[in-house]
């Protein structure tokens, strides 16, 4: 019976002990909010630079919905009408692994040097 009794009262100090290390915490309410609040800040911050990267960059993703860019940098009024081209012109135009542009990236410098007049 001693032996039971003291192994109940190891286990229950073991116990105590887990407990006691399991609840401490330096983490308030408050600073946990603070956190969700910055994490929610650099998501958006996030979001804002991919759009920005998206804008700046001449490929088809940029220019899918995007009238206003696609006639800035084609003069072709809407990305319907310049993908239509580009499908009509692609199938003649050479495209090798040499070639570090894409057929769109290609057609469209293509039109952005025929829209500005340049050699």
């Amino acid at each position: 019976m001693d032996t039971e009794n003291a192994n109940r009262t190891q286990g229950t100090q073991t116990d105590m002990k887990t407990k006691s290390q399991l609840c401490q915490t330096d983490l308030t309410m408050e600073l946990m909010e603070k956190q969700d609040n910055y994490v929610h800040y650099l998501t958006d911050e996030l979001t804002k630079l991919k759009q920005q990267v998206l804008d700046t960059q001449l490929n088809e993703n940029s220019f899918r919905g995007n009238d206003e860019k696609t006639k800035f940098y084609t003069g072709i009024s809407n990305f319907l009408l310049l993908i239509n081209v580009f499908n009509f012109v692609a199938p003649h135009v050479k495209n090798t692994v040499k070639n570090s542009l894409t057929q769109f990236q290609e057609f469209l410098f293509v039109l952005i040097r025929l829209k500005l007049n340049v050699p």
